[in-house]
This record gives structure tokens, C-alpha cells and sequence, in this order.
């Protein structure tokens, strides 16, 4: 079952937008490694690095990862974070959000609170399938290269949903 914010999301996808499911990519995956440990140096903060990329199995090869701090500290750490990413993309007051291409890679990064229970559920699902094979393996059944954006993020949203049921 679909939440009403994850079907207001998928009404936005164009229908003819496919997904674009790709090997995992070991120079990526450096790259979002070196990255995360200059951010963390600079900063002093946790950063969390999640998604398929983290995990080591096919996706969009894009990084995902989110840099935890209370919203009263982020315009404290937010110039440190802009020398690697540039201007954030959207800044809102419980969180401050980057979508960007550096040096040829997709970046999906954000400014969060660790506390906020929407992180707590997504460091809970990334959890659930770093530590658990079968649960894993669904995940990645559900990567079929070429699929609708929409079929392949509702299949995605649901199982995810699924995983989290229980997350607290």
C-alpha cells in the first residue's frame, strides 16, 4: 500500500520515463567513499551513506547519502558542505537538500536531523537489507532495466513500505 505522499510523488513521474538500472560501479562508489570522508573531515559530523550504490548491487549508480546534524547547527556546517557540493538545492527549515552532478556523478545528499523519523525509518530499511540476504534479494528483483519509472517506483515504495511496517 502506497502512502498519499508516495502517490502524489508518482503522479509527477511522466509515464513514458524509464528507469535507468545499471551495473554497480566500483569508480562510483570511490568517488562517493572519498567524498563522504572529506565531508565528514571538514565537518566533524556522521554522514550515512545508503542506496543501492552503498549496498554494492545494481541501480542508478547515483550517492546517496545524508549528513546528520540538529536543524539550530546547519547554517554552522552548511559552508563546509558547499565547498564539495555547491549551493544546496533546496533549503527548508528541518532539512537542507542537494541534487546535483559533480564531476559526472548523480548526488542525492541532504543536511538532516538523525533524530527526524522519516531518517530513522530509512537508516532502519537500509539496516534491514544490509543485514538480511532474503530481504536483499527481493530488493534487487525489483531492478529491471528498461522498466516505467512509475511501475519500478511504486513496486519500490511498496516494499519499502512493507520493510518499515514494523520499523519502530
Amino acid at each position: 500500500m502506497l502512502t498519499e505522499g508516495q502517490k502524489s510523488y508518482l503522479a509527477k513521474i511522466p509515464k513514458d520515463t524509464v528507469v535507468d538500472i545499471k551495473p554497480w560501479d566500483s569508480g562510483t562508489a570511490e568517488y562517493a567513499q572519498n567524498l563522504i570522508e572529506q565531508i565528514k573531515k571538514d565537518t566533524n559530523l556522521e554522514v550515512f551513506w545508503s542506496g543501492s550504490l552503498a549496498l554494492g548491487i545494481l541501480g542508478q549508480n547515483d550517492i546517496d547519502f545524508g549528513i546528520f546534524a540538529e536543524p539550530k547547527d546547519f547554517e554552522k556546517h552548511l559552508s563546509a558542505i558547499v565547498r564539495y557540493l555547491g549551493e544546496p538545492t533546496y533549503k527548508l527549515e528541518e532539512k537542507i537538500l542537494w541534487r546535483v552532478t559533480k564531476d559526472g556523478h548523480k548526488i542525492d545528499a541532504g543536511l538532516i536531523s538523525k533524530v527526524n523519523p522519516e531518517v530513522m525509518r530509512d537508516v532502519f530499511f537500509f539496516d534491514s537489507l544490509k543485514n538480511n540476504t532474503a530481504l536483499l534479494q527481493e530488493y534487487i528483483s525489483l531492478k529491471v532495466p528498461g522498466l516505467g519509472a512509475r511501475d519500478y517506483y511504486v513496486q519500490k515504495n511498496e516494499f519499502y513500505n512493507r520493510v518499515t511496517e514494523n520499523w519502530r
